[in-house]
């Protein structure tokens, strides 16, 4: 099916309910993490603490997709990709 000429038969709107449940989880955890840090830090550690949160936010962005990358170059070579994709990335998930 993927070596077909024709178009696969998926849309890209797939994607969106992914987007939309990350885009809740991020809001929900970052509201609530800058509000900790707004109510619970000095006035001088309000910024900081803001700027780290975000950090980390971004940090977790570039691992995640690093993760990705060395999991699709190992599973690469080997038949069943699927099947090799989930059993490396299952465990991961879990940590």
């Amino acid at each position: 099916m993927v070596d077909s000429a024709y178009p696969l038969p998926i849309s890209i709107f797939w994607l969106g309910i992914q987007y939309a449940i990350f885009g809740m989880a991020d809001m929900f955890t970052l509201v609530g993490l800058l509000e900790f840090f707004h109510a619970e830090s000095s006035s001088r550690m309000k910024s900081l603490s803001t700027a780290i949160s975000w950090c980390s936010l971004a940090f977790g962005y570039f691992m995640s997709s690093v993760l990705v990358n060395v999991v699709n170059k190992v599973t690469h070579r080997l038949k069943h990709r699927e099947f090799w994709f989930l059993l490396v990335m299952c465990p991961l998930v879990q940590v």
